[in-house]
């Protein structure tokens, strides 16, 4: 067990436990579950906001050797990809929580946000929130907010312009995952089930064994050759009983 475990367990604040059987083919239940609260009687329980960038400083954020990185500087309260170097990862592991945090991205820009990440040889690969340039098409399966390569955001989706902030929230609560883009939930899927398995064998991961069914992994910053700003990024751990 990751420290990290103990540590979200003491953060857990405890609230109705009445849970229900998951069921990944109840798209309703599926599309709210970054909005539960402690009195949904859902099995969920959420902890409190831990923020994992403070605005002033790169403390618990490293390559993934774990020696401190070069190329991804504080600027202004952000985190600010200046200049190539690599990506940027969280120091800890997660397994189910809710990630906010506000992005911009360059003109012709490209980044994400990855999640569940894990080793596969010599390869760190997970899910990814892509974030890029759209350049004016924003509904394939590399565009703003979709689950890269795999999942398309759906046509609720809007984008700020280029150089303007956006607000992303990722919800992970066992085998489902959601992707919100400025208030609307524009990817919802189930992991693990006839349509991520067949969307997977179609993608780049075919070949990557069990892609995105770990239930922990690590958390990084895309480093793709482009300027990009992050802030309040925050994480709330859930705990989310029998998903």
């Amino acid at each position: 067990m990751s420290s990290l475990t103990t540590t979200l367990a003491i953060a857990l604040v405890v609230c109705n436990l009445n849970a229900q059987e998951p069921d990944c083919t109840n798209t309703s239940r599926a599309n709210t579950i970054g909005m539960i609260s402690c009195d949904s009687h859902s099995g969920v329980i959420r902890g409190e906001p831990i923020q994992l960038f403070d605005g002033e400083s790169t403390r618990g954020w490293t390559k993934r050797s774990g020696e401190p990185s070069t190329n991804w500087i504080v600027q202004d309260g952000t985190l600010f990809r200046s200049k190539a170097g690599g990506d940027l990862y969280h120091e800890h592991w997660y397994q189910d929580f809710e990630l906010t945090f506000e992005w911009k991205i360059a003109k012709n820009g490209n980044s994400g946000v990855k999640y569940r990440v894990r080793k596969y040889g010599n390869q760190s690969l997970g899910c990814e929130y892509q974030i890029q340039d759209d350049k004016g098409k924003p509904f394939n399966k590399h565009a703003t907010a979709g689950l890269y390569a795999v999942y398309e955001p759906n046509g609720t989706k809007k984008a700020a312009p280029v150089d303007e902030w956006n607000t992303s929230k990722i919800v992970i609560c066992g085998k489902q995952i959601e992707h919100w883009l400025n208030g609307q939930i524009v990817v919802s899927t189930c992991v693990g089930s006839d349509d991520w398995l067949e969307r997977v064998a179609s993608s780049k991961f075919k070949d990557k064994p069990f892609f995105g069914q770990n239930r922990e992994g690590r958390i990084f910053l895309q480093d793709h050759g482009n300027p990009v700003w992050f802030r309040n990024v925050v994480v709330v751990p859930l705990r989310c009983v029998d998903y």
